[in-house]
């Protein structure tokens, strides 16, 4: 019997207890103030067994047998509910439980009589009970919980007892239940204004793992959807966070853009970052965040300033030479492009580069040029001065000869001649 059966027993918080030691005193499990659920693995059925004075809150909840079971214990295959009243069972349920009819009846009947003297009392007591239960009424639902006990220690009613034991377990859960259910409303008003707030990437991760965090922490005690108000926040982030997980990719890849754009903006390479700049405009257009549109609006005004300054550098530079080759002031045009040779290597810009160095070489050999036109002149300059001096020797020579002969006019003549070539040779 054991083998093919399953037994549950149905509490007053509206949980069901699956009894797993059933021995051969399976009968000892039922009282005419409990409601069981009896599996029949061969059959696939789940008999609900109703005890005669079950009480009321314990009967609410059998509407909700096939939801609690097809929540709880999923991997149960229950192809017919079966509800059953005590003394009133059907033949089949004896049939497929194999439950011994005439022991079970007699096991109910005994406890019925042990009842007997306090029934009307214990009835009108559950009576009271429920209504308080169903009000949520629980301190006064548990106040008459322990009146009950008493009326059962009075007769050794140990299961009546049990019961009442197990009813004050419910009703302090459910109160429980609801206090918590007011933190969850009050929580869930929070999280709701949050909702309506959060637009940029950066509040709707921050709202995704609030979300998570608040129905993790509530799973346990209430199936949070049945909420309204929870239900409403529930979908609506659910299609926020689908909706932002699109996004997600390009907002990872930019995330990855704003890396590389750093790292190029410190190396002042500024082509790299045009191009990774070109890149993300494309994808921040197509997100539509203010958050990530106003970052990437700082990087690339980090990169304009980086730009003119370099530009201003370039202009001015630029200048110079243009003045310098105009003036054919060589030395000058070729510091100046070694200056941009330099900023070009610093910034990265091979074309810069590549420009001014030519610029550079034609620039030296005009230099070449020049420097060498000078040597020329100056080589021809002192072959002139060695043929002057020459010539002023022989003169020299000459009027000291004519001198010492007494051809003072000749002498004197050689002399005037000597200073005439000076002359012209200084002109």
């Amino acid at each position: 019997m054991s083998q093919k059966l399953k037994i549950y027993k149905l509490h007053y918080s509206g949980e069901v207890e699956s009894i797993d030691d059933i021995s051969e005193n399976i009968i000892q499990l039922f009282s005419t103030v409990s409601v069981l659920s009896i599996y029949v693995e061969l059959q696939k059925r789940l008999y609900t067994w109703i005890g005669s004075h079950a009480s009321r809150t314990l009967k609410n909840y059998i509407v909700q047998m096939r939801e609690i079971f097809t929540r709880d214990y999923f991997d149960l295959r229950i192809l017919r509910y079966i509800t059953v009243e005590s003394q009133s069972e059907p033949y089949d349920f004896f049939e497929n439980t194999g439950i011994n009819k005439e022991k079970l009846h007699e096991h109910i009947q005994k406890h019925e009589d042990k009842l007997t003297p306090v029934l009307v009392e214990i009835d009108q007591l559950k009576s009271k009970q429920d209504r308080f239960f169903e009000a949520e009424e629980y301190d006064k639902a548990i106040e008459i919980a322990y009146e009950i006990i008493e009326l059962a220690k009075k007769i050794e009613d140990l299961l009546l007892e049990k019961d009442q034991e197990d009813f004050i377990r419910g009703a302090r859960y459910k109160a429980e239940i609801n206090k918590i259910i007011i933190k969850i409303e009050d929580e869930s008003e929070i999280i709701s204004d949050k909702v309506k707030k959060s637009q940029n990437s950066t509040e709707i991760v921050e709202l995704h793992k609030i979300v998570e965090d608040f129905y993790e922490k509530y799973k346990d005690y209430i199936n949070l959807p049945e909420l309204e108000n929870v239900r409403k926040i529930l979908s609506y982030e659910k299609v926020m966070w689908q909706e932002f997980s699109v996004k997600l990719k390009d907002i990872e890849k930019l995330s990855q853009f704003e890396s590389n754009i750093k790292e190029a903006l410190n190396q002042n390479n500024l082509k790299k970052s045009l191009d990774i700049l070109e890149e993300s405009r494309k994808i921040v257009e197509i997100i539509k965040d203010d958050e990530i549109a106003q970052k990437w609006a700082d990087i690339e005004a980090d990169y304009n300033r980086k730009w003119r300054y370099f530009n201003n550098q370039i202009a001015e530079f630029e200048r110079l030479i243009e003045e310098n080759q105009k003036k054919e002031n060589f030395e000058e045009t070729i510091n100046n492009c070694e200056q941009l040779i330099n900023i070009g290597k610093e910034y990265n810009d091979n074309e810069l580069v590549e420009k001014y160095q030519h610029i550079l070489n034609e620039n030296i050999e005009k230099l070449k040029e020049v420097e060498t036109k000078k040597q020329i002149e100056l080589e021809a300059k002192g072959k002139e001065l060695d043929d002057f001096k020459e010539i002023i020797s022989d003169l020299c020579k000459k009027a000291i000869e004519a001198l010492n002969k007494g051809l003072i006019i000749t002498s004197n003549d050689l002399y005037n001649e000597i200073i005439s070539k000076i002359s012209d040779f200084n002109k």
